[in-house]
């Protein structure tokens, strides 16, 4: 698909999302989007919550939670280069929350760009702006391969949102 389909299919799926139609969060200050990646069944409602607190941030916000693992920097050869400090490091998880003309902006511009957009957030960040992090239990699971559909059914027991 080139960039120009791209940004037509775009433009017809978040045409309802124009400022001024209602379809978004009002805040008094305009309107606002949260994205959900359906994939991410077993977000807290807590979460949620905190991320509607950070509505107040005009550039957006999104949930994270802190890397885990010890991450290395490799070279082409696939030898080690370093050690990357995790304490700066965060995984970017959904629901993410932007201001709609700001997120619209956002992505119509990575679009024409031809850039490389990873998620909302990402787009975002393109304009110079910078989303604010919201800290996300660590449960907040993307379902991508099989067994993590074991792994999320046990956090939906856990939240008490299956009884089976």
């Amino acid at each position: 698909m080139s960039v120009r389909n791209g940004l037509a299919v775009f433009r017809d799926r978040w045409a309802g999302l124009s400022p001024g139609q209602g379809d978004g969060l009002t805040d008094g200050l305009g309107e606002w989007v949260m994205v959900h990646d359906a994939a991410r069944p077993c977000v807290a409602p807590g979460d949620l919550e905190r991320l509607l607190d950070a509505a107040r941030y005009p550039e957006g916000a999104l949930l994270t939670a802190p890397v885990r693992d010890t991450i290395k920097r490799v070279d082409a050869d696939g030898r080690v280069t370093g050690t990357v400090d995790r304490r700066i490091l965060r995984h970017a998880l959904t629901p993410q929350m932007f201001p709609v003309g700001v997120l619209l902006e956002a992505i119509e511009q990575g679009l024409v760009a031809g850039a490389e957009i990873t998620d909302e957030a990402s787009a975002v960040e393109r304009l110079g702006l910078a989303p604010r992090v919201v800290d996300s239990a660590t449960d907040n699971l993307k379902i991508t391969h099989p067994e993590d559909l074991g792994i999320a059914r046990s956090i939906l027991r856990r939240q008490g949102v299956l009884d089976d």
